[in-house]
């Protein structure tokens, strides 16, 4: 059996990295066989071709504020083959939960641009800051 192990860190926390695991199996069109709590079991479709398909076992441990991924794609075949389809397929599954989770990041940053620029809107109109001090926070929150 050839299989391919691999951790890695997000700086997320578990539940958002588990709706970036259910896109990776998506785009990958992998079926989720199994999902209980933070682990996911899926299989590869059958394909002909010189590769069997792939079994994907992930673990998803929380810590703190980032998230652990563990990884482990394995399928029944030997060989060099096999070994290079298994990391394939890891890494495929490891760039796309890396692509969603910037993404998501991206949004979450965002918002929080808006979120703090209306609080300085609402202290601006209630007279609680200035035009002047109002204009300098936002160019400190946009990077100005």
């Amino acid at each position: 059996m050839s299989s391919h192990k691999e951790n890695f860190v997000i700086e997320n926390d578990s539940d958002n990295v588990k709706q970036c695991c259910r896109y990776a199996f998506k785009e990958m069109q992998v079926m989720v066989k199994k999902e209980t709590g933070n682990e996911f079991i899926a299989n590869e479709k059958f394909s002909f071709g010189f590769s069997n398909p792939a079994k994907i076992e992930v673990s998803v441990v929380p810590e703190g504020k980032s998230t652990t991924l563990k990884l482990k794609v394995s399928n029944i075949g030997l060989g060099p083959i096999q070994g290079k389809h298994c990391r394939t397929v890891a890494n495929t599954f490891i760039n796309a939960v890396k692509f969603k989770s910037s993404e998501n990041s991206s949004i979450e940053s965002k918002s929080s641009e808006a979120d703090e620029l209306k609080k300085f809107a609402d202290l601006k109109e209630q007279g609680i800051i200035t035009e002047e001090e109002f204009n300098a926070k936002k160019k400190q929150i946009l990077g100005l």
